[in-house]
């Protein structure tokens, strides 16, 4: 992956990382909590599948796709 795909999946990381505090800071409840954590397992092993084939590009959707998704399943 070149320096400027891996800034892209870089600041998506960190807006996603926002994203998932403000949900935490609004909806801290146990049920909320664990169906975050399942939805970013999910994330995680999807992440893990495209990194192992060098799908950068189906990375960047994906987490596109999460901050796009949370908040609106979490209003902030």
């Amino acid at each position: 992956m070149n320096e400027e795909g891996e800034l892209r999946i870089h600041l998506l990381q960190e807006e996603l990382t926002q994203i998932l505090e403000a949900i935490h800071r609004k909806h801290n409840d146990l049920m909320s909590m664990e169906q975050v954590g399942e939805y970013l397992g999910l994330l995680i092993e999807s992440l893990k599948f495209f990194h192992e084939r060098g799908d950068y590009a189906r990375m960047e959707y994906d987490l596109s796709y999460a901050i796009a998704f949370l908040p609106t399943a979490f209003p902030i």
